[in-house]
């Protein structure tokens, strides 16, 4: 039995055609249809991994310490009772934490032959240079620990304009509440996925200080498009839905 397919998949795929007809790729596509392209793979990931997130919240404040639920802490009958949390699980993920701090594995690059012996040396220096002028290894860290957490951690490496104003070169944590991978995809770290997003608010002078004018073209792209009821992957109503709103 064939059901029939969502509305936000429908309409991403009419995007698709209208590129497909014309044999170029997305990024070859104009501005407003690959940005309206984006916002509809961005709903189809988002709808997957809603339910994931909630999960994992789950899993952040049990490591936390805050494991009780609301009927066991609230109510007549638990007024006079005192709650004692022993959080084993903080201590579990404190052990294997420290454990790959000690032990961790230097990043290294490895010429194919003994001509590229110089080229591997230079960009190793770099490297190094470059996680020691960032902190890095605690980018890593933190990494590792979300992971442990609730199975997924990323870093990126990225261009820091706010701290030097000619860029430097960083390596920084990214929440996993930020990536969103092809809802189709199957596999756990997401090697077959089509394609994967990333998701960051932005206040209007960081969007204006990164790509000058940026905020202006967003907010009239908003004005034009119909507004609906969509929620963000948490599950929020999306306050950037009309241009100027801050309220939920």
């Amino acid at each position: 039995m064939i059901e029939d397919a969502p509305a936000d998949v429908v309409a991403a795929s009419a995007v698709r055609e209208v590129a497909d007809e014309k044999g170029v790729g997305p990024f070859q596509m104009e501005e407003s249809a690959l940005v309206q392209l984006i916002l509809q793979w961005f709903k189809e990931a988002s709808s997957k991994k809603g339910p994931i997130l909630k999960r994992r919240k789950i899993d952040h404040d049990m490591t936390a310490g805050r494991q009780w639920q609301e009927a066991d802490r609230t109510g007549p009958a638990n007024a006079k009772r005192p709650r004692v949390t022993l959080n084993l699980l903080h201590s579990l993920v404190s052990a294997v934490e420290g454990e790959e701090r000690s032990n961790r594995q230097e990043m290294k690059f490895y010429g194919n032959g003994a001509e590229d012996d110089a080229t591997a040396h230079a960009l190793n220096r770099l490297l190094k240079w470059i996680m020691q002028g960032c902190g890095g290894e605690f980018a890593l860290s933190e990494m590792f620990r979300n992971m442990l957490i609730s199975g997924e951690g990323w870093v990126v490496p990225e261009v820091d304009y706010f701290d030097d104003p000619e860029g430097k070169i960083v390596l920084a944590f990214v929440p996993d509440d930020e990536i969103f991978d092809d809802p189709l995809s199957t596999s756990p770290v997401g090697k077959d996925a089509r394609r994967r997003q990333r998701a960051k608010r932005m206040t209007e002078d960081e969007l204006d200080a990164r790509w000058p004018g940026c905020c202006e073209k967003l907010k009239s792209s908003e004005s034009e498009r119909a507004l609906g009821t969509e929620t963000d992957g948490k599950g929020f109503r999306d306050i950037y839905l009309t241009a100027g709103q801050t309220d939920s």
